[in-house]
């Protein structure tokens, strides 16, 4: 995901940058998941740029994520051989705001929050008033 949007002065032209390099381009799972959430252009505009630390250190992260993917995978070959009746479904990891960690499924397709399931020490929350808190 883009997160330059605080390269650019202009408000329009931040709401751009995340409609045409995340929103527009995303799966059918990230646009059920932020019609559900109410994520729109503007609210992910809104925490970036409210947030900058912890998005710059979440950014980080999404760097490594083919990696990722290719464990997740094994994981979940794993998981059909011990549960082989399961039935199978998309799974969807998508970058939302901090509030979305799992959600109900979708259609029968499981949504995960990457900003929450990825999280670790190295996610700087040093702009959010409480961990207790939700995130944004």
């Amino acid at each position: 995901m883009k997160f330059d949007v605080h390269k650019s002065n202009s408000y329009n032209d931040q709401l751009n940058i995340i409609q045409s390099n995340y929103l527009d381009l995303g799966t059918h799972g990230l646009k059920e998941n932020c019609r559900i959430m109410k994520y729109t252009d503007s609210v992910y505009v809104n925490a970036i740029l409210r947030y900058p630390k912890f998005w710059n250190s979440l950014r980080t992260k999404t760097q490594s994520l083919e990696a990722d993917k290719n464990r997740i995978k094994k994981y979940l070959k794993n998981f059909k051989k011990l549960y082989p009746n399961s039935q199978s479904a998309n799974l969807y990891l998508c970058i939302g705001l901090g509030n979305s960690g799992g959600g109900k499924p979708i259609n029968k397709n499981l949504v995960i929050g990457f900003e929450l399931a990825f999280s670790d020490s190295t996610i700087n929350t040093s702009e959010y008033q409480s961990q207790k808190k939700r995130l944004i």
